[in-house]
């Protein structure tokens, strides 16, 4: 068996799946997302899913928002349920001259059951001098969510988005238990509080920057 040649098959395809789906979409800085996102009630019934999990709408939200980092999830006690992560920035945290300041990634502790997206300032970043005020209206312009994709066509376009594109989602904010009862997930409804959404995503779309939030997704 040739290791050498399978290992450098493996490396052009580990650089093929970067260069499509993991390659961030550059832009010049300046505001790509002025409009916030706006969280509504929501009309929809509870429902269970095949496996019998109990979705509760707790509100709508339509949030058209840059893409910071996206993780697709296959560890954990609710990856089958959340198999994808967004870090979603509206309002300054859509400018590349403040997200070039920042370190950010995903991370999913497995056996706690844990995952958070972790920002941090750059050392020699001028944010750094700040006043911690500034610093934290900007963070309050971001989110992490936990996305349920509503079918599979939706899985596939989550699973493929790039950091960096503009998207448009569209969906309920939910609570879900098991079959005994038992809540597994309980979503943020106020968003740039620090806790997280879990959002049952009913439509997807990528938009142009600068452009007007589109009322429906695809």
């Amino acid at each position: 068996m040739n290791w050498k040649l399978i290992l450098t098959g493996l490396a052009i395809a580990g650089g093929v799946n970067w260069y499509l789906y993991e390659r961030p979409v550059s832009h010049p800085a300046g505001i790509l997302v002025p409009e916030l996102p706006r969280v509504s009630s929501t009309d929809r019934r509870p429902w269970t899913e095949a496996d019998g999990l109990r979705y509760r709408p707790l509100k709508r939200l339509h949030i058209r928002a840059r893409l910071l980092s996206r993780s697709n999830v296959k560890l954990g006690s609710w990856a089958d349920i959340s198999p994808v992560d967004l870090g979603l920035g509206w309002g300054r945290m859509s400018d590349s001259g403040i997200i070039e300041q920042l370190d950010m990634g995903e991370y999913n502790a497995v056996i706690s059951g844990t995952r958070f997206l972790s920002i941090s300032i750059r050392r020699d970043a001028p944010m750094q001098h700040w006043p911690p005020a500034e610093r934290d209206a900007i963070f309050s312009q971001l989110t992490h969510l936990h996305a349920i994709p509503a079918d599979d066509s939706i899985e596939k376009a989550l699973k493929g988005l790039r950091p960096g594109q503009v998207l448009s989602l569209d969906g309920q904010l939910v609570q879900i238990s098991d079959p005994r009862g038992n809540v597994r997930l309980t979503s943020s409804t106020i968003l740039g509080d620090r806790n997280c959404e879990v959002m049952w995503v009913e439509s997807l779309a990528l938009s142009d920057p600068g452009a007007a939030s589109p009322d429906e997704g695809r």
